[in-house]
């Protein structure tokens, strides 16, 4: 058996010595005709090829210089493809034993390819065949060519210096990618490729680098094994593991890390700006097929922040929308690390930019609940706010057909308990909007501080309850529908001086405590014996029902509301001292102007009636006096004084009817007494 053995190899040789006597006596010019001919039959372009010189040791090769392919009629730019060089080495043997066309090398430099679509729509890659002669080509002639064995396998690639141009014709858009080098390539055909590319996107540097299995293996349903790391805008992403059947996206079993130190930097490679978020870190187990992922071990970090979980989804075509499941916990969340603002930065939208509405115009991402079905589970132990935290928040979540509801347990703030509701009905229009809210002995610098807004109040303890129901598709036309209540009362606190003296003017000195001397203390704060607050919202405005606030020297009752729609405020504050000694008339206060530039005052014609009421008293001699006024102390004080407020009331109406006779009464009885008295002459 061993000269059968020798008669092949010989019979090997001799076919390989005639193929490269054959290819030594091709002319170039017969094979560059016969490319042209098959490149326009095949695209309706023209190929264009310059020199070319043929190699036959130590592989059949050959070297084309300055290739080009014409590009289409409309198109922005004369050539679609083109390139310096391209280099191809030829392996004989798969070739003349197995018909298998296996390329040793492929080299290509200064490369350019333009993919472009013109405003009609057009695309360039969409070819238009020639009319080639001849009887037409019977179907199913090749039908046994169209696996893999029909396509080249290229055991190693090399791409220096070339370009990858898009171009969107409607939306104007334009992306470049750089390949500074590309390399791919394997020892052996089972061996799995080497991948090492570098390059840039938009003139950002990116670097790919790892294995895979090679293409022609995948084509040949080979399962899809890669190890690949992508560093790019500051940030390294690493996946490993499988894909059994890649072609049809199913078997897939991948561990994912994703880490860097900002967000920002990914902006230039995300085509738009990206929040200053960092350092970041994403990693998770996935796996899943066409119609439903799901990953596990799901692990998130940003700043001092975690969060980690469970998600999945389902995208079956028999499902009317896409449909995501979370359980997510976290051990610390702190609000400072998902945000982006800048100290003395402007937000958007504010003052400097022109706007002097406080609530936006701008659509709500409402309709995007019409194309999501989902739930979520929210266990969070602690999440950090400016200056206080919230413990043990248990979020449960659900949207279907259009339709969120929201619900958070009890969660606890400041000492104290927070819940709360809600409902969005995208489906609706416009969409519906309902909230439930409730407090229930909150601090209430916390809460106010949860809430963004001054910490005007402190100390104190808060209970409150809201239920609002709205329609809109902005905030602004939300605020502008809202009804509903809302109502909140608070203990013994402090109330910060700077606010006391901007709002309420000379009446402050009544509400910031004062040593034995009548002195200032230098505190901050005022003493404050409780709030209570109830409005009453219908179309956007809130009217005070009840609305009091009470301290040591001062009692302030409030009228008047807020029209959130126009965001105008209204409020008027009747003070009612509470020293013995002060038997002067003190003005009423006014809070006019709108949420954005409020505005706070006196009122002539105010000063005037509250005058008249004095002198009401005095005439009538009432046991009310200005001073006379003592409460108990917490929220029974300002409960005492609300009932107070309305017997006075009603006092002052009767007064104000009864003065005038009583009046002329008095005078009668004074002209009588006088006649009475004088002498005769």
């Amino acid at each position: 058996m061993r000269w059968l053995r020798v008669l092949a190899v010989a019979t090997a040789m001799l076919l390989v010595t005639l193929v490269l006597a054959a290819v030594a006596a091709v002319q170039w010019v017969d094979v560059a005709q016969i490319a042209r001919e098959q490149v326009l039959a095949a695209t309706g372009r023209e190929l264009a090829l310059g020199s070319a010189r043929f190699v036959l040791a130590p592989q059949l090769g050959l070297r084309v210089e300055d290739v080009a392919l014409e590009n289409a009629a409309w198109g922005s730019e004369p050539r679609m493809l083109s390139a310096e060089v391209v280099e191809v080495r030829l392996r004989l043997m798969p070739l003349l034993l197995r018909q298998r066309v296996v390329l040793r090398r492929v080299e290509v430099r200064g490369a350019r390819v333009l993919i472009e679509s013109d405003e009609r729509g057009r695309s360039n890659w969409n070819f238009e065949r020639a009319e080639a002669p001849g009887p037409a080509e019977p179907e199913g002639e090749h039908d046994g060519e169209a696996g893999s064995d029909a396509i080249p396998r290229i055991e190693r690639l090399e791409i220096v210096d070339s370009t990858l141009v898009f171009r969107d014709g409607i939306s104007g858009e334009s992306h470049e990618l750089g390949l500074a080098r590309v390399r791919f390539g394997a020892p052996t055909a089972s061996a799995l490729v080497a991948t090492n590319l570098e390059g840039e996107y938009d003139g950002e540097p990116f670097r790919v680098e790892g294995t895979h299995t090679r293409a022609s293996d995948v084509l040949d349903g080979a399962p899809l094994v890669l190890d690949l790391r992508v560093t790019a805008g500051g940030a390294q992403l690493e996946l490993a593991g499988s894909i059994e059947a890649p072609l049809e996206s199913s078997g897939i079993e991948l561990r994912i890390a994703l880490a860097g130190e900002s967000l920002a930097a990914l902006s230039g490679l995300a085509g738009a700006a990206l929040p200053s978020l960092g350092p970041y870190r994403l990693a998770a187990s996935l796996s899943g097929g066409p119609d439903a992922f799901r990953a596990r071990d799901l692990t998130l970090s940003v700043g001092t922040s975690e969060l980690h979980g469970e998600l999945a989804g389902e995208f079956g075509a028999e499902r009317p929308r896409p449909r995501l499941e979370a359980t997510l916990a976290s051990r610390h969340l702190a609000l400072s690390d998902f945000s982006d603002a800048k100290p003395g930065a402007t937000p958007a939208g504010g003052e400097d930019a022109g706007d002097e509405r406080v609530f936006s115009d701008e659509p709500l991402p409402i309709d995007g609940l019409l194309r999501l079905d989902g739930a979520l589970r929210l266990h969070v132990e602690q999440i950090e706010l400016d200056e206080t935290d919230i413990r043990d928040l248990e979020l449960v979540a659900s949207l279907e057909d259009g339709v969120l509801e929201i619900r958070l347990g009890k969660a606890r703030l400041a000492e104290g308990v927070v819940s709360w509701e809600g409902t969005v009905d995208a489906a609706s229009s416009p969409p519906a909007i309902a909230v439930r809210a409730q407090v229930e002995g909150v601090e209430a610098g916390a809460l106010l501080q949860s809430l963004r807004v001054s910490d005007v109040l402190s100390e104190g303890r808060v209970d409150g309850a809201l239920a609002l129901e709205g329609e809109g598709r902005s905030l602004r036309a939300l605020m502008a529908s809202w009804s509903g209540t809302l109502q909140a009362t608070m203990g013994p606190g402090d109330i910060d001086s700077a606010f006391a003296r901007l709002v309420f003017t000379d009446l402050a000195s009544l509400l910031i405590p004062k040593g034995a001397n009548g002195q200032s203390t230098g505190d901050e704060h005022g003493a404050l014996n409780c709030i209570i607050a109830r409005f009453g919202l219908s179309g956007g405005v809130a009217l005070a029902d009840e609305l009091v606030l009470d301290t040591k020297g001062l009692a302030l009752f409030g009228s008047g509301g807020v029209d959130l729609g126009r965001e105008a405020i209204d409020l008027f504050f009747d003070p009612l001292p509470k020293q013995r000694n002060l038997t002067v008339v003190m003005p009423p206060v006014l809070v006019g102007g709108t949420l954005a530039h409020p505005s706070y005052g006196t009122s002539t014609a105010e000063l005037a009636r509250g005058a008249l009421r004095t002198t009401t008293r005095l005439l009538l001699k009432q046991k009310m006096d200005l001073g006379g006024v003592k409460t108990e102390p917490g929220i029974g004080g300002c409960r005492q004084l609300l009932e107070e407020q309305a017997r006075r009331l009603q006092g002052e109406q009767s007064a104000l009817i009864e003065a005038p006779l009583q009046a002329v009464k008095q005078a009668g009885e004074i002209l009588g007494g006088a006649g009475e008295e004088a002498p005769e002459p």
